[in-house]
């Protein structure tokens, strides 16, 4: 099945923020503008370093270490 754009940006505007997506994964913490915390996708096991970053303004994610990232919250999921 083939989605239009209209129904594409209907799901994504009625989406939470992307911290409170991507919060329920890991637990992130404010930082600034932005949330840190710990990526779980390549499961840094430093003890003191935030090497994940969530932008709700920028509406991206990136992690440091391993160089995961995105621009959604679906991106993330999948």
């Amino acid at each position: 099945m083939i989605f239009s754009q209209e129904d594409i940006n209907k799901v994504l505007f009625n989406l939470p923020s992307m911290s409170v997506v991507i919060g329920e994964f890991t637990p992130l913490r404010k930082s600034g503008k932005d949330h840190v915390g710990r990526c779980q996708l390549c499961k840094t096991i430093t003890t003191n370093n935030f090497h994940f970053r969530v932008s709700d303004h920028k509406n991206l994610y990136k992690c440091f270490e391993c160089g995961a990232g995105g621009t959604s919250s679906i991106s993330f999921l999948m």
